[in-house]
């Protein structure tokens, strides 16, 4: 499956300014992060991470945002994941 993301503000209550958004994984077609993460096997996981990380990063390029962009990820996907196989 594609993948695309929905970016949700974050906002600074007190002056109602943006000042970061949340990047969240969507199928290309607006899937829901859930019906998109079900679709990945555990053995697929890491790998999958490692996309949706990179697509969001490349998406908000492509939006022009500027501020801050929120990424969630796996713990583990951060280190060598031939140590947990």
């Amino acid at each position: 499956m594609k993948l695309s993301c929905a970016f949700q503000p974050i906002v600074n209550v007190a002056d109602q300014t943006i000042f970061s958004y949340e990047a969240l994984v969507r199928g290309e077609n607006g899937e829901s992060a859930y019906e998109v993460i079900s679709a990945v096997s555990d053995k697929d996981l890491i790998e999958f991470d490692q996309k949706a990380r990179e697509t969001a990063i490349k998406i908000a390029h492509q939006l022009g945002i500027k501020t801050a962009i929120n990424i969630n990820f796996l713990p583990r996907s951060i280190y060598n994941t031939d140590e947990y196989v």
